[in-house]
């Protein structure tokens, strides 16, 4: 059994559950009219018959043992099993908890087996029953013992299920945690691009100032000074985060998408590009950096789960949002539900997203493809 469902302590459940059928088998065996021997003797049997109930996940096929051996005992030197209601009860729960908690099919397999053959020992060979009794009690032993195989697929379905759950959602926490880096990096780069311009205009500007204006010449020193110190805290604080062999190419932007489209062209894909430029004009380069890298994991999981269909990519404006569509239909037998699943790169584009106050969708469309859609809160900014 799955480690998930064991335990190294007797569970509550268990020992209430023991309590509770001693306690009723010992009130049988008093009001029994075929009680026979010192009651004394009848409870210390239904004591050794109850108590293995408590640990039967721990030691099942130990349990069983020790159950049906008092039972057995007490059957052939006191009251007959035959008269007992808590002999059924009894068979009923070894075989079924057995076959939950064995630790493995052998296990499994040789309670089933002592469950079938008691009967014919503490009910036909001790107390003198019909055979034809077994036909009762076998199929009984049987299907008890088959509800808790049932049981315990179930119980290892759902631990499965967990786990993967987990490790899903480790997958994507490790995810976001590398995407954070890889974001913050490149918004280092596009920080530090703009402040490097910033001290160049100011050093330009100074430089061009006539002579005699020095306080002017004095105030573009100080934002000269401030520049400097700003890109070389930037170094400092965000400069670890790039990788010894990362890449220094300038980061990509809304210029670099037709390249994403002809790669993906290059696989034989029909990919249409629509940006409308106009709307797009003077973006900040960080909310470009971020629209690339959509359409390049939208795209990419596009090739990847969709073989052979058409994409789509849109790029546009709508209201003081921009938006970032990739669509693509139906794939010649690719498993569209197989995006949802790997989500560790869309937990990487929602963090991206998520930066500029927007929000991401993806999932199956209504042609039966897969759209993702992405709302980015990004203002235009004025050109200079």
């Amino acid at each position: 059994m799955p480690s998930v469902v064991c335990s190294l302590s007797v569970a509550p459940r268990d020992a209430l559950a023991a309590f509770i059928f001693g306690t009723l088998a010992l009130t049988e065996v008093i009001i029994s009219p075929a009680l026979s021997g010192s009651l004394r003797l009848n409870a210390l049997c239904v004591v050794a018959m109850a108590a293995p109930l408590a640990f039967v996940r721990l030691a099942p096929l130990t349990a069983a043992v020790l159950a049906l051996t008092a039972l057995t005992l007490q059957t052939a030197l006191l009251t007959p099993a035959s008269n007992l209601l808590s002999y059924l009860v009894l068979l009923g729960l070894m075989a079924s908890g057995t076959a939950v908690w064995a630790r493995n099919a052998r296990a499994a397999a040789v309670a089933l087996a002592l469950c079938l053959v008691h009967p014919l020992i503490a009910l036909v060979l001790l107390t003198g029953d019909p055979w034809e009794d077994l036909l009762f009690w076998v199929p009984f032993a049987l299907s008890c013992w088959l509800i808790g195989s049932v049981l315990r697929v179930r119980a290892q379905a759902a631990s499965e299920r967990a786990s993967e759950r987990l490790a899903q959602a480790e997958r994507e926490r490790r995810a976001a945690q590398t995407e954070r880096a890889r974001v913050a990096r490149e918004l280092h780069d596009v920080v530090a691009h703009a402040v490097t311009l910033a001290t160049i205009q100011a050093q330009v500007a100074r430089q061009a100032l006539p002579v005699g204006a020095d306080e002017s010449v004095a105030a573009l020193q100080a934002l000269e000074r401030t520049c400097r110190a700003a890109l070389e805290d930037l170094r400092r604080m965000l400069g670890v985060l790039r990788a010894v062999d990362a890449s220094r190419d300038p980061q990509p932007g809304l210029d670099d998408l037709q390249a994403v489209a002809e790669r993906a062209r290059s696989t034989g894909r029909h990919v249409a590009l629509h940006i409308d430029a106009a709307a797009l004009v003077g973006i900040a380069a960080g909310a470009a950096l971020t629209v690339h890298r959509i359409v390049q994991e939208g795209v990419t999981n596009a090739l990847r789960h969709a073989p052979g269909a058409a994409i789509e990519i849109t790029v546009g404006r709508q209201g003081d949002e921009l938006v970032v569509a990739i669509r693509n239909g139906p794939g010649a037998g690719g498993d569209v539900a197989a995006v949802a699943s790997a989500g560790s790169g869309l937990a990487g584009m929602r963090e991206r997203v998520g930066l500029w106050d927007g929000r991401m969708d993806a999932g199956p469309s209504d042609d039966g493809g897969w759209a993702l859609v992405a709302r980015l809160r990004a203002g235009q900014v004025v050109a200079t």
